[in-house]
């Protein structure tokens, strides 16, 4: 072993800390990139007559100042954020509709009401009587334009979950890939590679939340929700979505398998996803109801004392108000067919129901059900 060999290794090894610096300062503005560092290692020293002398140094590993601890927490956080985020700007959008002191509900019920006032100080003036009938007919034509709402909410929270399984099946289909790549180049560092995956599960974190469990071949294995298998090792499964039995209008979030589909969707948590779910369930359902709730118990109370006055006729009066049936959504697959109704508004709650049939003791039961 010469001075020159010793002189030469030690210029290779700096050559690659050159070069692990230049990757660094390149990738800086590359999102998910992991500075990387050369670790240096003495050469096999050799025997000589006076002992062992040494060789010179190597580069024993390029190394990624990586934490997986903190890399958990940092997606546990944007699981956390994101599903927050999504429930605020939901509740948000709705609180600006519901809540806005011109174009909100209270000022046409006031209104109808003023209009009331008016006709009760004065009965048989005609211009107050035809006030009374305009306001009615604002105040349906705003429950009508909130129900509408309703519903056009609900469809923008279904296409931005439909999108965002797309994107779940896209990542986990990639991390898999990715998976198998390390795979292959285990044994060395394939930090760009390691990088890459661990954006790729960050960014599903920020749709769903996330655990991840690594093999001992340096695959990852993910689970979302509460412990579904997302990718395992190679395999990525998929998602997908389809209306709920009981209410066509909300989407079910199921996993596909060879021999058919799950529904998951009250398993899912955290992220976008999980935000939104919340928010339909929490907020939009709820709300939806109890503005429902509302224009029936106002209807049926003016229909009410309506039909127990008398118009300049004398002829007694009829509903002012129309009022829809109780729908009933059946089960694919029922054999029976059920109507429902109801004596008493003052009864009714702003909870869906369901109604079951209980085998073992050979009767029907009906039980409330809240959120729908």
């Amino acid at each position: 072993m010469s001075i020159q060999s010793i002189g030469v290794s030690g210029l290779i090894a700096n050559r690659h800390a050159l070069d692990t610096t230049g990757h660094n300062i390149s990738n800086v503005n590359t999102e998910g990139y992991s500075r990387q560092r050369v670790d240096f290692a003495t050469r096999e020293p050799f025997l000589s007559p006076v002992g062992y002398l040494g060789s010179g140094v190597k580069t024993s590993e390029v190394q990624r100042q990586y934490d997986s601890f903190i890399a958990g927490q940092v997606r546990s956080s944007l699981s956390v954020t994101s599903e927050l985020s999504a429930y605020f700007e939901g509740a948000r959008q709705l609180d600006d509709l519901v809540a806005d002191p011109d174009a909100g509900i209270q000022p046409t019920i006031q209104n109808f009401f003023n209009a009331l006032q008016g006709l009760a100080d004065d009965p048989t003036s005609i211009p107050a009587r035809q006030l009374v009938l305009s306001e009615a007919e604002s105040m349906v034509d705003r429950f009508h334009y909130f129900e509408q709402q309703f519903v056009n909410s609900r469809s923008r929270m279904n296409n931005q979950i439909e999108f965002n399984i797309t994107e779940i099946n896209r990542l986990a289909q990639g991390i898999a890939d990715i998976n198998a790549d390390i795979k292959i180049a285990y044994g060395s560092t394939p930090n760009d590679l390691l990088d890459k995956r661990d954006q790729l599960v960050s960014d599903l974190s920020e749709l769903v939340d996330v655990q991840v469990l690594e093999q001992t071949d340096g695959a990852y294995n993910l689970f979302i929700g509460k412990g579904q298998p997302l990718v395992m090792a190679y395999d990525a499964a998929t998602l997908s979505t389809q209306p709920s039995t009981l209410d066509p209008s909300h989407l079910e979030i199921a996993f596909n398998y060879s021999f058919g589909t799950q529904i998951v969707t009250d398993q899912i948590s955290g992220g976008k996803i999980g935000g939104m779910l919340r928010f339909r369930d929490e907020i939009l359902d709820p709300t939806q109801d109890r503005v429902g709730l509302v224009a029936l118990g106002i209807a049926d109370e003016i229909n009410t004392q309506h039909q127990l006055g008398l118009d300049l006729d004398g002829l007694v009066g009829t509903a002012l108000f129309s009022l829809g049936s109780v729908q009933v959504q059946a089960r694919p697959g029922n054999g029976s067919s059920i109507t429902a109704s109801y004596d008493n508004v003052s009864d009714l709650t702003g909870d869906a129901y369901e109604l079951t049939y209980a085998e073992r003791q050979g009767r029907l039961k009906a039980e409330a059900v809240s959120p729908r």
